[in-house]
């Protein structure tokens, strides 16, 4: 039998050598858990970060990658939760499980951004972050030449982002960051003529600024000398402007300023960071960016009933396919059937996990398109079991939960109970209680399904 390898992660090594939090904790687990399994033990902040085209996370002292374990706890995370989201999400997207569940969210800084847009598909240029005791050692053993980039991992407004052409300015650079306590990433040079920021406003591509260095140097935020032109959408690539929507969704911002960079060499483009609060009344073209958030606040207005407890007046027209977004899970476009027939709403669930603290499911199946892996974690006291009659007509016990989808430009908390629909053509069911007081249904419109 192949022994299974499970990982322990804590937030930092213990001082302690003999600590019962490091040495203790594994020497223990082995011995519970007997010869057929082997448990190892790592710290966040003694790992090395590369995202990109080619990505790991590995110990440089053990030499091992994470992912080569079969189950990764873990048991710390501390002040280093950036860390620890970025493993979640390089985890999920090689299929290793781990715990805990909540560490699959959105970071602040641009390291788990990076993770995250690598792990659903979306262009980063090559990263590698490491703590600076590590980091220089880190670049050398990495696939970056020089120039590259060095910045702050949550650096604003082109602050502490340096163009490092040698190894000597790069040790100054670093040196200089760790004496302030800044946690900077180093990243690929893309040669480009500038870079975009798509503002996405409420799950749609509103504005777009290309923006230029001064000459200077090579930052183009305005804040930094920068200059910028405002640009149609339409003139971007539409491939470019879904990506963009999409990395806002995966960082769950209704309000994101998405920064690309095209390589004028290859024309491939990289996202460099999605921004959680883009400069709106501030910075360039400021009239146009408030017109189009008063625009999006008008919006929802208009998508609130004058009275909670009275019908609107106009309902929203929906087919009898929708196309929908899952705002916590990472699924987007995701093709359901309204069905006026059913009550609840139904979502193919898997891997449904049931414990002292809640529920953990995972959306869809590892052979539908749209499954990212992503677990989503309920806490206990806020989902239900029901007994609910199947199309068969047999009653089967299922869970309920509560999901927000994003729906025609709306963000809506609705019931789904989970179910195996692996042998379904609609992953999903739209039901009577996700309708009501919200969308009529014309049957002559909708989406079809893929290849009809």
């Amino acid at each position: 039998m192949k022994k299974k390898k499970v990982l322990v992660l804590v937030s930092k090594r213990p001082v302690s050598p003999d600590s019962m939090n490091w040495h203790g904790l594994t020497e223990w687990l082995n011995e519970l858990l007997g010869e057929n399994v082997i448990v190892d033990i790592s710290a966040l902040s003694d790992l090395v970060y590369v995202a990109g085209e080619v990505s790991t996370i590995y110990d440089p002292e053990k030499g091992y990658d994470i992912a080569d374990f079969d189950l990764v706890v873990m048991r710390t995370v501390g002040k280093e939760l950036e860390c620890a989201i970025a493993v979640a999400h390089y985890l999920a997207a090689k299929n290793v499980r781990f715990t805990d569940s909540y560490t699959y969210t959105q970071g602040r800084g641009k390291l788990a951004c990076s993770f995250a847009c690598v792990a659903n598909g979306l262009p980063v240029p090559q990263t590698v972050y490491a703590k600076p005791k590590l980091l220089l050692e880190a670049i050398q053993n990495s696939d970056l030449e020089y120039p590259l980039i060095l910045k702050a991992d949550q650096g604003k407004k082109g602050k502490d982002n340096y163009l490092i052409t040698s190894k000597t300015e790069l040790q100054k650079a670093l040196a200089n960051c760790a004496k302030r306590e800044i946690e900077v990433i180093a990243q690929e040079f893309i040669p480009n003529d500038g870079d975009y920021r798509i503002l996405v406003l409420d799950g749609k591509p509103a504005f777009a600024l290309f923006r230029q260095s001064a000459g200077k140097t090579h930052l183009t935020n305005t804040s930094q000398g920068g200059t910028a032109s405002k640009i149609a959408i339409e003139s971007l690539d539409p491939e470019l402007v879904t990506d963009a929507v999409h990395a806002a969704a995966l960082e769950a911002l209704e309000v994101a300023g998405v920064d690309v960079v095209v390589d004028k060499n290859t024309s491939k483009y990289y996202f460099l960071e999605v921004n959680r609060a883009p400069q709106i009344p501030t910075g360039a073209f400021a009239n146009e960016k408030m017109t189009a958030y008063a625009q999006m606040i008008k919006g929802y207005l208009q998508k609130l009933p004058e009275e909670k407890t009275t019908i609107p007046k106009e309902l929203s027209v929906i087919g009898s396919t929708q196309k929908i977004d899952f705002v916590d899970a990472g699924a987007v476009g995701v093709l359901a059937k309204i069905d006026t027939g059913a009550d609840l709403s139904s979502v193919w669930a898997s891997n449904i996990i049931e414990t002292s603290d809640g529920l953990t499911f995972t959306l869809f199946g590892e052979g539908s398109p749209y499954f990212t892996g992503q677990p989503v974690t309920v806490k206990r006291g806020n989902y239900k079991r029901r007994l609910i009659v199947n199309s068969f007509g047999t009653k089967e016990s299922r869970y309920v939960v509560r999901l927000r989808i994003r729906v025609q430009g709306r963000v809506i908390s609705t019931s789904f109970t989970l179910a195996d629909r692996s042998q379904k053509a609609y992953p999903i069911l739209l039901g009577r209680k996700f309708l009501h007081r919200k969308f009529l249904v014309d049957v002559s419109k909708g989406d079809p399904l893929p290849g009809k």
